[in-house]
């Protein structure tokens, strides 16, 4: 698991992770200094699930015996898929979460932290998804007699030019997670902040993916998301979010490098970001 509390905060006067086994990636390096106070940071943690998830699982102990025992049930399926003999072997129900970690003996340890500019766009769309309903759609959908019926009667009504009242109603069918699209334009002034791009860039391009053994994954990294000032900021505030996606402009302007490196010296990055916890009333919004 990660070292630092998920999410982690950054204090207001420095923007550095309280704990200082974070590492902290910044650009530019410059970004927090000579009083300038408008940043955010993204820190990443390995994936928890959702305050639902206990409802379905007490534990890992418990996921991990119904893996086995959708193993069991599918004995013709052993040896055929990758991975899945392993598992068997190495891993009894009363399996630790620890060891489930150890499946990933390769999967770094999270610890990273970014420091960015704001994005130039700062975008806030929260969505509800409705139904357009009507109690003729409805009665007429009970038995097919009455889907009869109903077509009689809109034919009827072409004629006479008269049509029933539909009734009219929405429906609400369920909210839906938030999504961002932050964007930024990163022009480094030497070789060394091209470098720190291209290193932001592969952590989230990492972060964002997920780790694979055999027949199994592991869930890609949860980002925690804060603007500050904290106190200019209290508008804009995001549940933990996944990755949903990473692209890298590296020739926005046309093709440009530095002389000798052929480090980029203008990128575009955009990243889309996705909440895994919906938003609902009484929340501090």
């Amino acid at each position: 698991m990660a070292r630092f509390n998920f999410p982690s905060r950054l204090p207001r006067d420095t923007g550095l992770p309280r704990n200082t086994g974070v590492s902290v990636l910044k650009y530019p390096s410059n970004l927090i200094a000579d009083r300038r106070k408008y940043y955010v940071s993204l820190d990443f943690s390995e994936y928890e699930a959702p305050s639902l998830a206990p409802e379905f699982f007490d534990s890992a102990t418990n996921l991990i015996q119904s893996i086995g025992n959708l193993i069991d049930s599918a004995q013709d399926l052993v040896g055929q898929i990758p991975g899945v003999g392993a598992f068997r072997e190495n891993f009894s129900p009363d399996t630790s979460p620890t060891a489930v970690q150890g499946i990933f003996a390769s999967y770094p340890t999270l610890t990273d932290s970014i420091v960015l500019p704001l994005p130039r766009k700062l975008n806030d769309n929260l969505v509800q998804s409705w139904s357009e309903r009507s109690l003729t759609d409805i009665v007429s959908s009970f038995t097919g007699v009455t889907r009869a019926a109903a077509n009689v009667t809109r034919l009827q009504s072409a004629f006479s030019g008269v049509t029933l009242n539909p009734y009219l109603y929405l429906y609400f069918d369920r909210p839906n997670f938030k999504r961002y699209s932050f964007t930024w334009t990163l022009a480094p002034r030497n070789d060394e902040e091209s470098s720190a791009i291209s290193q932001i860039i592969k952590i989230f391009k990492e972060n964002s993916s997920p780790a694979i053994s055999g027949a199994l994954m592991l869930y890609p990294s949860i980002v925690q998301l804060r603007f500050f000032p904290d106190d200019d900021f209290q508008m804009m505030k995001l549940k933990p979010c996944i990755i949903e996606s990473v692209m890298a402009d590296y020739t926005p302007a046309g093709p440009s490098y530095f002389n000798g490196t052929g480090a980029q010296t203008l990128v575009n990055l955009t990243i889309n970001f996705k909440e895994i916890e919906l938003w609902a009333k009484g929340d501090d919004f």
